[in-house]
C-alpha cells in the first residue's frame, strides 16, 4: 500500500513538474534566441547597445552615442528588425489606436495598437513604425504604455542631441 501511495505522488509531482519545466525552458529558448540576434545585429551595424527593454517578443534598444535605434521583433516564428539612424530621424510620436466596444449597455475602449513612429527629415521616406502592442499578435497587455514614455522621452533627447 505505501509504495502505491508513494508512486501516485511521484506521478502526480511529475504531471506538475514537468510541464512548468517545459515551459520554463522554452522560454529561456526564445531568450537565447533573440540575444543572439540582437548580438548579431550590434555587430552588422557595429551598435552598442547603452539602454535596452524587452517584452513579449519585442527587444528595443538604443545606441547613443552612435544615435541608433534598434528594434526586433519575433511574430509567429519570423523575424522582424530595424536599425534607425535618428540623424535621419526629425520627430518621434506617440501611435495609440483604439475602438469603442458596446456590450450590452457597458461600453468599453479596448486598445488595438500602442507604438512610436519615427518621422524622416526627408518627408518622401514612409513614417518608420516602432510597435510596442499589437493586438493582433499579441495577446498581453502590462506595462507598454510605460514603455512607451520611456521610449519617446529618449528618443526625443536623442533627437535633440
Amino acid at each position: 500500500m505505501e509504495i502505491s501511495n508513494s508512486l501516485a505522488v511521484i506521478i502526480f509531482l511529475a504531471c506538475i513538474i514537468v510541464p512548468i519545466w517545459w515551459l520554463v525552458s522554452s522560454g529561456n529558448k526564445k531568450k537565447k534566441a533573440l540575444a543572439n540576434k540582437v548580438n548579431s545585429l550590434k555587430a552588422q551595424y557595429h551598435i552598442n547597445i547603452s539602454d535596452s527593454d524587452s517584452w513579449d517578443n519585442v527587444m528595443l534598444g538604443i545606441d547613443k552615442a552612435a544615435r541608433k535605434i534598434l528594434w526586433i521583433r519575433e511574430v509567429d516564428g519570423n523575424d522582424e528588425s530595424l536599425v534607425v539612424d535618428l540623424g535621419k530621424i526629425e520627430q518621434c510620436k506617440k501611435v495609440n489606436v483604439s475602438r469603442n466596444v458596446n456590450v450590452g449597455k457597458v461600453s468599453s475602449q479596448v486598445l488595438d495598437h500602442l507604438g512610436l513612429e519615427l518621422f524622416a527629415k526627408d518627408r518622401a521616406e514612409k513614417p518608420v513604425l516602432l510597435d510596442f502592442y499589437n493586438s493582433n499578435n499579441s495577446y498581453i497587455f502590462n506595462f507598454q504604455l510605460e514603455l512607451q514614455d520611456k521610449w519617446q522621452k529618449l528618443i526625443g533627447e536623442s533627437l535633440k542631441s
